[in-house]
């Protein structure tokens, strides 16, 4: 028997082993070059492309694909046709970068997303409850089993942000609901850090509904602290939007699915808008912001709590139209409100910010919802075109039971001539007393200035027991012009301009106590600092109903001319048998 030389032996077996190994090496380091070679990628794109166009039955085209090892795919001039031969998507660039650690793990994380020059429309008609992009999802869904492997295999490799993606992503956030998280059966979690878009324009046509969305993105960014779905966080650390604008109509729907209020969405650090415009048509209201550049910085933001805190807020140069309509069978927005209301008077959220600023904004209020023509059309509340807004209001605070403010500054020029020259106050809204303090308010012709305080059973039920309502007020010496007066009460201003004269003012004092309902008038002082003079105490009971209240005053003195009170007397309240002094006084 021939002796076997093991050392031969082994020394053969380590070359086989280090030609295998070589070989395999070799192998990957070919098809890692091979698939970096353009025209490698793009008979591979080419093959795929041609399946999911058979796949689907409509025109799907892509210009070119890069693939950079370790963890960058770029498309280029991807084009997505519905079967209407409109356009779905179409993308002049989207780049990815995959954090390949952990995908290798099972889990999808795209340290940036990129998606510039693209058109994105999804529409359904009147009739129709399905989406343009519904045919992509029969086509892969499969309940037969077969061919399950091909169809993961593309659902894995279809863009993050393509429109399957987005629908799958919204079909499985709702069968999750309430759970934990909302992992797939494999465990495989989903993040992403960073998200620009660029020159993207986005149309939303729900004919079904009756709700459009029009959109325009110039410039936008968001990165991401933590994006984790698995446990419902959505931890923004910053955000931008510049140069964009969008045209959204929204309309009322009788069916609305329960809101996932389990997501919980943060904002850590300064987000910024700058020269964004929107158009915003609702049931009863129209508000177009234009221009609009925002600037806030976050204290403590989570959607999911209902919290958002604030430290700061800027808005600045910045248009803002708001206009309320009729609605549909001559109900008014004020109707819908209150229905509203009237189902719930609970405020849920916390609402706070340090400091809340406007800067040279233009404000236009239009209220055209009242039928009634009687109601002051000519008021300067009906028709606001406020210019040069500015403000500075510090620690507002908005939740259930407590509103607070303090109004350090507010400044305007209204185009109908009055100007806002000061304004500051403090409020302290609570469940059962309201506070007004540091009052003062400040035209090119007149000033005010008062403290009051408010007794009530319950904040939310206010409205309906302003006869209860408990007030302690105090009117420092204030001064009241008639021009100004022409704004805000338009019926008595021609009286008050017979009692001071055109460029003349009132000058008032007085003090208040007691309910509504038996109101207490401790003081009441007024003249016009010429041939006028009103001192006066006494009670009045029965308002808020001014018709039927019974007014007890008592005159501690007074100086009056003839057509003071004339001004103020109806026609023929005087018979002409009865004449009045040129002046009437009492000391």
């Amino acid at each position: 028997m021939a002796k076997i030389n093991l050392k031969k032996v082994f020394k053969t077996i380590k070359k086989v082993l280090l030609w295998i190994f070589l070989s395999i090496v070799i192998i990957i380091l070919i098809v890692i070059i091979g698939v970096q070679i353009p025209y490698v990628q793009n008979k591979i794109v080419n093959f795929g492309i041609t399946k999911v166009r058979e796949k689907v039955n409509t025109e799907i085209s892509l210009g070119s694909f890069d693939l950079i090892l370790p963890n960058y795919v770029r498309l280029n001039k991807l084009y997505v046709e519905d079967p209407s031969g409109d356009t779905l998507l179409y993308a002049g660039k989207i780049s990815v970068s995959i954090g390949l650690s952990r995908l290798i793990r099972g889990n999808i994380s795209i340290n940036k997303f990129t998606l510039e020059d693209a058109v994105g429309k999804i529409s359904r008609e009147k009739g129709d409850s399905l989406f343009n992009f519904n045919f992509f999802i029969e086509a892969f869904s499969n309940p037969s089993g077969q061919n399950d492997k091909k169809g993961k295999i593309i659902s894995e490799a279809a863009d993050p942000g393509s429109q399957q993606s987005i629908y799958a992503d919204s079909v499985e956030r709702r069968k999750n609901a309430g759970q934990e998280s909302v992992k797939d059966s494999s465990g495989n979690s989903f993040s992403i850090g960073k998200i620009e878009l660029s020159d993207v324009r986005f149309l939303y046509d729900d004919g079904y509904t009756g709700n459009y969305v029009n959109a325009e993105i110039g410039d936008f960014f968001v990165s991401f602290r933590e994006f984790n779905l698995k446990n419902n966080i959505i931890d923004v650390n910053r955000t931008g939007l510049s140069n964009s604008q969008a045209i959204i109509k929204l309309s009322p729907t009788k069916d609305t699915e329960p809101s996932d209020n389990s997501l919980s969405i943060l904002l850590r650090r300064t987000s910024k808008l700058k020269n964004v415009s929107v158009s915003l048509d609702m049931p009863g209201t129209n508000l177009h912001v234009n221009h609009a550049n925002l600037r806030i910085n976050p204290d403590d933001v989570n959607i999911g709590d209902k919290k958002i805190g604030l430290k700061s807020v800027l808005i600045s140069d910045s248009e803002i139209i708001y206009t309320k309509t009729k609605l549909k069978g001559g109900a008014s927005l004020d109707s819908l409100t209150n229905s509203v209301k009237s189902e719930s008077n609970s405020f849920e959220w916390l609402i706070y910010s340090s400091s809340f600023r406007l800067r040279k904004n233009h404000i236009v209020y239009s209220d055209l919802s009242k039928t009634d023509q009687n109601t002051n059309a000519n008021s300067i509340f009906s028709n606001l075109n406020l210019n040069d807004v500015s403000a500075v209001i510090n620690d507002i605070k908005l939740s259930n039971n407590l509103y607070q403010a303090f109004v350090k500054e507010f400044r305007f020029r209204e185009k109908q001539g009055l100007v806002l020259r000061e304004f500051t106050a403090k409020l302290d809204v609570r469940d059962k007393v309201a506070r007004l303090e540091d009052f003062k308010l400040r035209t090119n012709n007149s000033i005010i200035y008062n403290n009051t305080v408010a007794h009530y059973n319950s904040f939310s039920n206010i409205g309906n027991d302003i006869a209860n309502i408990e007030l302690i007020s105090t009117i420092g010496k204030s001064q009241i012009s008639p021009a100004d007066i022409r704004f805000f009460a338009p019926a008595i201003a021609p009286q008050l301009t017979t009692l001071t004269g055109p460029k003349g003012k009132l000058y008032i004092s007085g003090s208040f106590s007691g309910k509504v309902k038996d109101l207490k008038v401790e003081s009441l002082s007024a003249n016009n600092d010429k041939n006028f003079f009103l001192d006066l105490n006494g009670q009045i009971r029965g308002l808020p109903d001014a018709k039927s209240a019974y007014y007890k005053i008592n005159l501690d003195s007074l100086s009056v001319l003839k057509s003071h009170v004339l001004a103020f007397l109806p026609d023929s309240t005087i018979p002409e048998n009865i004449s009045i002094p040129e002046k009437i006084s009492i000391i």
